[in-house]
């Protein structure tokens, strides 16, 4: 019985991280049966956004996922930065800034 070498089965998916100041997209080639946490190590990008890594939250196309999820063909991990503000704080202010402007016109 001749046994023949089965090869990695390599997908592309992709690193994205976005900082106040550049965004980044990372392509990669990896192996089936890697978990987010392992792409992320991949992509370096513990040396560029030391921030970045290891204490936000992490997803795919959106929805959160655990770093030990494994990677499909073509998935989008997205690494999530904290909220400056709650949104519902930011509105109320862009509000109160408007009816200011209102006032002074009057």
């Amino acid at each position: 019985m001749v046994e023949s070498a089965v090869e990695p089965v390599l997908f592309p998916v992709q690193v994205c991280y976005a900082s106040p100041e550049e965004t980044l997209v990372i392509g990669l080639e990896v192996i089936q049966g890697t978990t987010v946490a392992q792409a992320l190590e991949q992509a370096g990008l513990a040396g560029r956004f030391p921030e970045a890594v290891g204490k936000g939250a992490v997803g795919i196309y959106g929805r959160k996922v655990p770093g030990d999820r494994r990677l499909a063909p073509h998935d989008r991990i997205e690494i999530y930065r904290p909220l400056a503000d709650l949104p519902q704080n930011i509105r109320r202010r862009r509000v109160e800034r408007l009816r200011g402007q209102k006032a002074e016109k009057r």
